[in-house]
């Protein structure tokens, strides 16, 4: 399925979504028409939540373990 938000699109596998408390709400229960949709737009109200970010988040659910380190978040 096609997630879009901030100006950008991710194609992502239901069984990788469903491990997010948000994306396994849309696609069960009363958001069930969620789940026969093909794309999904997401608005980010938050400014502090970057492209980059929900590329990250996003990301961490194909993978067993996420570290969350990169160096321009270190202060001096």
């Amino acid at each position: 399925m096609t997630v879009e938000a901030l100006g950008r699109e991710w194609r992502l596998h239901r069984l990788y979504l469903r491990q997010s408390p948000f994306f396994a709400s849309l696609f069960s229960g009363a958001w069930r028409e969620g789940a026969e949709q093909e794309r999904v737009r997401i608005t980010v109200a938050d400014p502090n939540v970057t492209e980059e970010a929900l590329h990250l988040a996003l990301g961490s659910l194909y993978q067993v373990r996420f570290s969350i380190f990169h160096p321009r978040l270190l202060l001096p």
